[in-house]
């Protein structure tokens, strides 16, 4: 899968940046934060983090930034966080801006069939699992 920015990494002060056509980008280290991929801070089957991203230190820095290979980059953050992150995931995220469905107004009139789920098929299918959390993005 090939990945669309251009990344870029400068040691010293530490960022991760993307060059678009020759401006440079910072990413910020709270973006980059929240989007953590480690397994000990998601949950496994929503992909929730397991920590409030409100609780972050807004002041948060990148401490290090170092190329592990083309793919991937080793951040070390200020709150003691250290990960891999693989840039197609980081890559994709950039890119879609649409990854969630636009809310939408509703009153009264709104189908229940819309908003009500059967909790033990959101938990067993994960079609039904997609179409509740659209639903709630969609309808709040």
């Amino acid at each position: 899968m090939p990945i669309h920015h251009a990344f870029v990494i400068q040691e010293h002060p530490p960022l991760l940046a993307i060059d678009d056509g020759g401006q440079t980008c910072e990413i910020s280290p709270l973006w980059l934060r929240e989007r953590t991929q480690a397994p000990d801070q998601l949950e496994s089957m929503t992909q929730q983090r397991l920590f409030d991203s409100h609780a972050i230190d807004a002041a948060l820095k990148l401490e290090s930034v170092k190329w592990v290979d083309s793919y991937h980059v080793d951040l070390a953050f200020s709150d003691g966080h250290r990960e891999t992150y693989d840039l197609h995931t980081l890559d994709a995220e950039l890119d879609d801006v649409s990854i969630f469905p636009a809310a939408e107004p509703w009153d009264a009139s709104l189908s229940q069939a819309h908003i009500r789920f059967d909790w033990h098929r959101v938990l067993e299918e994960s079609a039904y699992f997609r179409a509740s959390l659209d639903a709630y993005i969609r309808y709040g």
